[in-house]
């Protein structure tokens, strides 16, 4: 796979994952579960959370599109590297996107206990917790000089 398609399923992976997040939270808040104040916090920590990480992603996308101008197509990336990067991605995002589905599920249950306090906590200490995962690959596939 080209380093291209290789920043491109990263990026897509990301954004998706976040995409879901934020869905589940708006289900929840359209289903009148959580109050105006809450889906903000709540969208303010997904930002902040994903935002480093989609940050070096947009800026090695604008760097790279001003160097490449007039350069040939890019080199194939370490095959090896680019699954160990899906799949460290995959389970970061996979932390992330199974609790903040299941506090959007919780809307559709009125016997949950499960509230804003619970999730924007457990975000805070995975996204914390689990950055190596993915911040080293993260430079390593847009910082890349093909």
């Amino acid at each position: 796979m080209s380093y291209r398609g290789a920043r491109n399923a990263l990026v897509a992976l990301f954004v998706g994952s976040l995409v879901a997040q934020i869905c589940a939270v708006i289900v929840t808040y359209s289903k009148e579960v959580i109050a105006d104040r809450d889906l903000v916090n709540i969208l303010l920590k997904l930002l902040a959370v994903y935002g480093v990480h989609l940050t070096i992603m947009i800026g090695g996308i604008v760097a790279r599109q001003q160097d490449e101008k007039g350069k040939p197509q890019s080199k194939k990336a370490p095959a090896t590297a680019f699954r160990v990067a899906i799949a460290l991605a995959a389970l970061w995002n996979l932390l992330l996107v199974w609790r903040s589905v299941k506090f959007g599920m919780g809307a559709f249950d009125e016997n949950s206990e499960d509230n804003v306090d619970l999730l924007t906590d457990y975000i805070d200490k995975i996204a914390a917790g689990g950055s190596f995962l993915v911040a080293g690959f993260l430079s390593f596939f847009f910082a890349k000089r093909e």
